[in-house]
């Protein structure tokens, strides 16, 4: 698994949010998306977006289906907007 931690990113957004808390300092949501394609190894993404008083955190998660047909994980990107 290749994971990446970058500082002075964009914020990412989703267009499919779930909001697991939405007033106060502390908000946190995830999107997954299934991505599937007829000429390649179908693919599911997460995206989460964690907000702890002043700090932010954005993770965006890539699985591929295995060998086994589960999917495992593949790419894990972190990123901290800078203030």
């Amino acid at each position: 698994m290749l994971v990446v931690a970058v500082c002075c990113a964009s914020n990412v957004t989703g267009s499919a949010q779930t909001p697991d808390q939405t007033t106060g300092p502390n908000q946190t949501w995830t999107a997954t998306s299934d991505l599937n394609s007829n000429n390649a190894n179908p693919t599911r993404t997460t995206e989460t977006h964690t907000r702890n008083g002043n700090r932010t955190v954005d993770t965006h998660s890539l699985q591929r289906r295995g060998s086994d047909g589960q999917f495992e994980p593949y790419q894990d990107i972190e990123t901290e907007p800078c203030k």
